[in-house]
């Protein structure tokens, strides 16, 4: 079969697929939506470094409340948690694979992730003396909670910015993946639910700041 055809038909494939809005040809520019999430972000930070090591009552109870479902579904959060990443890969793989079409959104994505692993490491060595948890799953027994939860920040600052490009059914399961990534971590202790919630802060100052860097539509 001819390479052309070969190509045309991969083209073709993809152009089918429901994952990214074709806009990618659009001028760029920036978005007040892009500065309100630094700064959402930047006061969620804030609200998990305070909170650490302060475990008041909504805590307590939130913990005890995912901490008992997970022992009641057995594995279910370590499955949710994975699928976390799982989630961020696909996001991340699919717009390297879009090639010179998708690489203003490869360029958003990678270094949104990279930033925020860069925020997230910082902020566990300066608050834990520690590195962040990267795969807690694999084998970690006992863990401490730790500030802030790694994954959520990861799958966080994917989403975001990669929000701009996808179609809204993926940004729907998108923000359910998050959301669930969040709980998930907190069942098994890696993290409290401040930390947790200092984690997202961090995906959306790390996603802000690269859109904002960049601009989009």
């Amino acid at each position: 079969m001819p390479q052309g055809h070969i190509r045309q038909e991969s083209i073709s494939l993809s152009a089918r697929l429901p994952f990214f809005i074709s806009t990618e040809s659009q001028p760029r520019a920036l978005r007040p939506a892009d500065a309100m999430t630094l700064v959402l972000g930047c006061l969620l930070v804030g609200l998990g470094l305070f909170r650490i090591g302060r475990s008041g009552p909504w805590e307590e109870a939130g913990t005890r409340l995912i901490a008992y479902l997970g022992s009641s579904a057995g594995s279910l959060w370590a499955l949710v948690y994975t699928f976390g990443l799982l989630f961020a890969l696909a996001v991340l793989i699919a717009v390297l694979a879009g090639g010179r079409k998708r690489r203003h959104a490869a360029r958003d994505v990678v270094f949104a992730a990279l930033l925020s692993v860069l925020l997230s490491t910082l902020l566990s060595l300066v608050a834990n003396r520690a590195w962040p948890y990267v795969l807690p799953e694999l084998g970690l027994e006992d863990p401490t909670p730790r500030f802030p939860v790694l994954r959520v920040a990861i799958v966080a600052a994917v989403l975001v910015a990669s929000g701009p490009h996808l179609t809204r059914p993926m940004r729907r399961l998108g923000w359910v993946t998050v959301f669930l990534t969040a709980f998930a971590s907190v069942g098994p202790r890696y993290g409290d639910p401040s930390d947790a919630i200092g984690a997202f802060g961090i995906g959306l100052v790390a996603a802000g700041r690269i859109l904002l860097a960049y601009g989009y539509v």
